[in-house]
């Protein structure tokens, strides 16, 4: 009985070490003999949201953001809305022909009134300074020279004079321009200059 008995005891223990064996290998895969790996499998960073706006009980921007972007908004309509009145960037525009005979003009009656002669004459067309060259001529009864030798010979009486613009017409490469000129200490005196389109500049062909 105590032989049986003890052979009784022998098995359960053989039958529960397979067992805790079959376990083992069926934790550690088709490779019985391999030891689990001890060291912990390595956790996964958390992926870091990209920081929105904050968002306000109602569900939209926060007011602070809101005042961000509408500032935004408006720098950039102030600076359109500059360029577009100075004619500057894209809104820049060429020069009209009626603005193109506006400046001719009153340079030329500028550089009368300082009188810098080499610009006056400059201005003027080639019929035009024959004119003058002939008429200080006839004044003075000296010999006529170049145009801006026979201004020369005087003084200025063209100082301090004032120029205002009071219509612009323009067809084809003629231009009348409508003036009011005024020499100090004398009344207003109106006259119409006639410009000649040259080689794409405006020169005066007649002073008025």
């Amino acid at each position: 009985m105590a032989e049986a008995e003890e052979e009784r005891r022998r098995a359960e223990r053989a039958a529960r070490a397979r067992e805790r064996a079959e376990r083992r290998e069926a934790r550690q895969g088709a490779d019985p003999g391999a030891r689990p790996d001890p060291t912990p499998a390595p956790r996964p960073e958390p992926r870091r949201a990209a920081k929105r706006p904050a968002a306000s009980p109602s569900g939209g921007l926060s007011d602070a953001w809101a005042r961000r972007i509408a500032a935004g908004l408006l720098a950039i309509g102030v600076l359109v809305a500059a360029l577009a009145f100075f004619d500057l960037g894209p809104f820049s525009d060429p020069p009209t022909e009626e603005e193109l005979a506006t400046a001719a003009v009153e340079r030329f009656y500028a550089a009368a009134s300082a009188g810098d002669w080499e610009e006056f004459c400059g201005g003027l067309t080639e019929f035009a300074r024959t004119q003058v060259e002939t008429n200080i001529s006839r004044l003075t009864g000296a010999e006529s020279g170049d145009c801006v030798a026979s201004l020369s010979m005087g003084g200025n009486s063209f100082e301090g004079l004032e120029i205002r613009i009071r219509d612009v017409n323009v067809v084809g490469n003629e231009a009348r321009v409508e003036t009011s000129v005024k020499l100090p200490d004398e009344p207003p005196e109106l006259r119409s200059v006639l410009l000649v389109a040259e080689d794409g500049e405006w020169l005066v062909n007649d002073p008025g």
